[in-house]
């Protein structure tokens, strides 16, 4: 629990600050927002478009240093965060507790820092949900008649949404402990665009194919999973409205 609550105290540090006026996103899309982290412990894959990443202590680091897009705009190795967590007296005896040591700065490492935010993304757990009692425990009031139109929506044929949003993360494949899904993680094209010319995909948003460089992967995208209601955008255009739309239904 040490490593929770350091991840806890990271988190709110104005060493990581960042405000949605740095990196806001374009009108109409949700290129620049990023996937909830309700239930990321069962992620098989971390990002929209980049299956490689599948470690939340390697996650980490892309806002950190990242510069595709530039996020908290850190620079390699860190020495500019480092300063700032050690320059917070709070921080030594926190590391000390989580990592051991006498809590000096030489516990405050980068490794340190990406290993207690992931522990305390670990424990943002839904397990018991409205939509869990209303499936689990047969619990017909679990969900308002709202809620319970946009499931026979979700699950119709017609629409498919369950195909890719699939299992009780909606989101295709899990990872849980001892199996990281290595070869099941799905990324999908939902078929928005077909735009002539070299990409059928609007530049330089193209999914997947920005780390293989294969044309089948042209526009296609890692599922959302659960928390959509809780702040996270859904990745195709104007789907946040569509959702909302569709019966007012929360899944977190």
């Amino acid at each position: 629990m040490a490593g929770r609550s350091l991840g806890i105290a990271i988190v709110w540090t104005a060493a990581l600050a960042v405000t949605a006026a740095q990196h806001p996103p374009a009108p109409d899309y949700a290129w620049n927002l990023p996937p909830s982290l309700v239930n990321v412990v069962y992620a098989a894959a971390l990002t929209w478009g980049n299956p490689s990443v599948t470690h939340l202590e390697e996650q980490a680091l892309v806002p950190m240093f990242g510069e595709h897009p530039i996020e908290l705009g850190l620079r390699q190795p860190g020495t500019a965060l480092l300063a700032r967590l050690r320059a917070e007296p709070r921080y030594g005896p926190l590391f000390a507790s989580a990592f051991g040591g006498a809590g000096g700065a030489d516990a405050i490492l980068v490794e340190h820092v990406t290993q207690a935010l992931a522990s305390f993304e670990r424990t943002i757990i839904s397990a018991r949900a409205p939509y869990d009692r209303y499936r689990l425990d047969r619990g017909e009031t679990a969900l308002s008649a709202a809620a319970r139109r946009g499931e026979t929506i979700f699950f119709s044929q017609p629409q498919s949404c369950f195909r890719c949003h699939g299992g009780f993360n909606l989101s295709g494949a899990i990872a849980t402990e001892g199996h990281r899904g290595d070869g099941d993680v799905e990324f999908h094209n939902t078929g928005l665009y077909n735009i002539a010319g070299a990409l059928s995909y609007p530049a330089p948003n193209t999914g997947v194919y920005e780390v293989t460089r294969k044309p089948e992967d042209v526009g296609t995208y890692k599922a959302h999973r659960r928390g959509v209601a809780s702040g996270s955008a859904v990745r195709q255009p104007v789907a946040n409205r569509r959702v909302a739309a569709i019966g007012e239904h929360r899944w977190h």
